[in-house]
């Protein structure tokens, strides 16, 4: 069978994941698999992320590069695996909508000119709005009670403070969020949720954040929509869960800067 570390390694090769083109393709495979592993039993699962605690065998020490990287997408695949299949239906289904339609949206902006990119974005938008209506309260409230469930949301709702005109570090000074956009359920559900315990438990999900890149980390993002939103909403309760939140994360990545007011 070759070395020790053969039987580990992805059987086809993926496209160089430095290019754009190739952190897509790795995202997209990474996908499958991570839905295919999530309909093993539960026990299974947790024996995979088991091994991720024991001594890795020899022929996987010394991998770096492609190999190296391969070896972390599949850690990475059995986590997100685990956290899936412990979703209840309802779960599962919202957070597979939510990626088959960035999916769906990624391919299609891909190939459209830079004339085209307004466009598209109200395009987006639109989409984007339409599937949290056809949710409802009730589903949304569902998706934010679980933890795994609450981070894709989150991370497509970044995107929707992105494409209202959200910024980081915004000049104008205006709120981007259009509250007419949808009903006050929506934003009712959102407020609550980030007023509660799921909110911190679910931006930990996120990758870790070194202080350099913490500006423009997914959770630095993720918090500033929602601080718009709580302004947008008038929410000092919101606001205040939401920049305690951002201090605690900024600690503990050794940034001591902080926004949020």
């Amino acid at each position: 069978m070759g070395d020790g570390s053969q039987a580990y390694r992805w059987s086809t090769p993926h496209t160089d994941r430095h290019t754009e083109e190739g952190k897509f393709v790795v995202r997209t495979e990474i996908r499958k698999l991570e839905r295919k592993l999530a309909t093993l039993p539960i026990p299974i699962l947790d024996a995979l992320l088991r091994l991720r605690g024991t001594p890795a065998p020899e022929g996987l020490l010394h991998l770096t590069g492609e190999e190296g990287e391969q070896i972390l997408d599949t850690e990475e695949t059995a986590w997100d695996a685990w956290w899936l299949a412990h979703l209840t239906p309802e779960q599962r289904e919202a957070t597979y909508e939510l990626q088959d339609l960035q999916n769906a949206q990624a391919i299609r902006a891909r190939q459209l000119p830079e004339s085209q990119y307004d466009e598209e974005n109200a395009r987006e938008l639109k989409e984007d709005y339409e599937l949290f209506t056809r949710w409802g309260p009730e589903k949304l409230h569902q998706v934010l009670e679980n933890w795994w469930s609450a981070k894709e949301f989150l991370g497509v709702l970044r995107y929707v403070w992105e494409g209202e005109g959200g910024e980081l570090l915004p000049i104008s000074g205006k709120l981007p969020w259009k509250l007419s956009a949808m009903p006050s359920w929506f934003w009712e559900e959102i407020a609550q949720f980030a007023k509660g315990p799921n909110l911190e438990r679910a931006i930990a999900l996120f990758p870790p954040v070194r202080p350099i890149a913490i500006a423009g980390s997914p959770q630095s993002l993720v918090l500033c929509a929602l601080n718009d939103l709580a302004r947008a909403l008038h929410d000092q309760k919101m606001h205040d869960a939401v920049y305690t939140l951002t201090k605690q994360i900024c600690a503990a990545a050794g940034f001591s800067g902080h926004s949020g007011d």
